[in-house]
């Protein structure tokens, strides 16, 4: 008996942490049933990389000698043209994908 309790709790537990990773939302219809799905986790990793990206993008313009820049439209205004950077690509091993996150800087925009 002690056994199947330890195994339900040990089961339970792990169950309650995934939502940590993916928690689900109300289920409005079976069309959207995903719709409302959130991550405690992925949003706390979407934060600290957008707080990287800023603090990299920070320091170019430094680079740059523009220590005013501040926020992603200055960012782009100074590094638009820095050493090709709007060119520059990310390589995903997984599935062997480029993305160039930066490529719209040319136009003035920001990244999508």
């Amino acid at each position: 008996m002690l056994y199947i309790r330890f195994v339900k709790v040990m089961v339970e537990d792990q169950f309650i942490d995934t939502f940590k990773y993916v928690e689900p939302g109300p289920i409005n219809s079976s069309n959207n049933i995903n719709q409302f799905t959130f991550s405690k986790i992925y949003n706390q990793l979407l934060l600290s990389i957008g707080s990287e990206v800023d603090i990299l993008l920070k320091e170019l313009c430094k680079i740059e000698n523009d220590t005013s820049a501040n926020n992603m439209t200055e960012y782009i205004k100074v590094l638009k043209d820095y050493k090709n950077f709007s060119n520059e690509g990310c390589h995903y091993i997984y599935d062997n994908e480029i993305i160039y996150p930066w490529i719209d800087f040319k136009e003035d925009k920001s990244p999508d």
